[in-house]
């Protein structure tokens, strides 16, 4: 009984802060300090076959500006971790406007537009914000290190140094 008296009002917060499915998104742009990729989903027409399930099955592909195909697995790993990305806590002591330019842009476009920033962080917190909550927030470690890995996958800079 008691542990039903020791919740907090944080811990009855809603810490979902994006929500879509990822069928919806039609493309992705990651802009991050020097660079930016823009990639856009594209249907591939299907193969003249007597199978009717195949050519009900919709067949996508994702690709840059130049017309370059991206890797799918990459794209929809990323598409996967901020289709419900929940919060670990809220920073209500910080305002949007006080954390100046972000680090890392992710804008997602379809059916609405979608976007997460990622800011530079002072020691163990590292403040973000989407355009679907008003409130500053921070991702746990292991969302932060696994879009921190798709992004720099899609944009050429990968951990490998």
């Amino acid at each position: 009984l008691r542990k039903d008296f020791d919740t907090t009002v944080a811990d009855l917060r809603n810490k979902r802060v994006l929500t879509f499915t990822t069928d919806e998104i039609t493309s992705l742009t990651i802009a991050a300090a020097d660079k930016e990729v823009t990639v856009s989903k594209e249907d591939i027409p299907a193969e003249e076959s007597g199978d009717e399930a195949a050519k009900e099955a919709k067949k996508t592909r994702w690709t840059d500006g130049s017309g370059t195909t991206i890797e799918n697995a990459a794209v929809e790993k990323l598409l996967g971790t901020l289709s419900a990305l929940d919060c670990q806590e809220y920073l209500d002591e910080t305002a949007k406007t006080d954390l100046g330019s972000p680090a890392t842009t992710i804008t997602l476009s379809g059916t609405r537009q979608y976007s997460l920033s990622l800011f530079a962080g002072d020691g163990e917190k590292r403040p973000a914000s989407s355009s679907e909550s008003e409130y500053v927030f921070v991702l746990p470690d292991y969302r932060l290190e696994s879009i921190e890995k798709s992004t720099g996958e899609l944009l050429g800079t990968s951990g490998k140094e």
